[in-house]
């Protein structure tokens, strides 16, 4: 192999067959692209959505956790009756 030859390892060097066929000459192979390219996107947006309201929900719970250890400490001790 010389200094100046390109490797191939990875490239097909064989002519496409059956459905690759099929999809390359109906030019529906780039209609499967971007299906998927949709549904991933569609995937990725509900992830960051889904993480937002999440840390909404982090946030609200420490918020009121904070409240009610402030509250227990500044209120008076519950009266307890005698039987």
């Amino acid at each position: 192999a010389s200094a100046t030859s390109v490797p191939t390892v990875g490239v097909p060097d064989a002519p496409p067959v059956g459905l690759e066929v099929y999809l390359l000459q109906q030019d529906k192979l780039y209609v499967v692209a971007a299906v998927l390219a949709v549904i991933w996107i569609g995937i990725a947006l509900f992830i960051a959505r889904t993480d937002r309201r999440i840390s909404r929900l982090e946030k609200l719970v420490d918020e009121r956790e904070a409240f009610d250890r402030a509250s227990e400490s500044t209120a008076p001790a519950p009266r307890i009756d005698p039987l």
